[in-house]
């Protein structure tokens, strides 16, 4: 039995390591184009204006965090002062839309992104939809993680 070269060792580690190194750019590159969401947490949401709901955290496959709640109202107009609520501690509206019913006929509510102020100092991102009875929120460090989130989780 033959001892292996030192120059054919360097060769199969240096292999070794491009094959890892090309693995690791493809499993990132999936990741940032084929976005999957993680349930983190879960909650409940109890509102003085007898609002109830839930919220939710994720973890995308690209390590960026969301936020989604779920809110319910007694009334139509409880969920439309709540929506003005959240409206009001915006630095800034970007885009303000209507949201039609299901069939596209009549209009149910609005869907507006709008800026708001984090902790440390910074602007958080955030969608907030009222739909009738129904208000939902979803917040993250990145607009495009709020649309892919949207886009896959919408029910209005």
């Amino acid at each position: 039995m033959t001892r292996p070269s030192v120059k054919s060792t360097a060769i199969r580690v240096a292999a070794l390591t491009i094959t890892f190194l090309i693995g690791c750019v493809v499993t990132y590159v999936f990741h940032r184009v084929y976005v999957r969401f993680e349930e983190v947490a879960t909650g409940s949401i109890r509102m003085q204006s007898g609002g109830w709901g839930s919220i939710h955290a994720y973890r995308a496959s690209d390590g960026v965090n969301l936020n989604f709640e779920r809110r319910y109202f007694p009334s139509a107009e409880d969920a439309t002062k709540a929506f003005e609520e959240v409206l009001g501690a915006s630095n800034k509206i970007l885009s303000r839309e209507f949201v039609r019913d299901r069939d596209g006929k009549s209009v149910v509510g609005e869907r507006v992104f709008a800026l708001f102020p984090a902790d440390d100092g910074r602007e958080w991102p955030m969608m907030v939809c009222l739909d009738g009875n129904k208000l939902y929120e979803i917040s993250s460090t990145s607009v495009r993680h709020i649309l892919i989130f949207e886009k896959k989780h919408r029910r209005y």
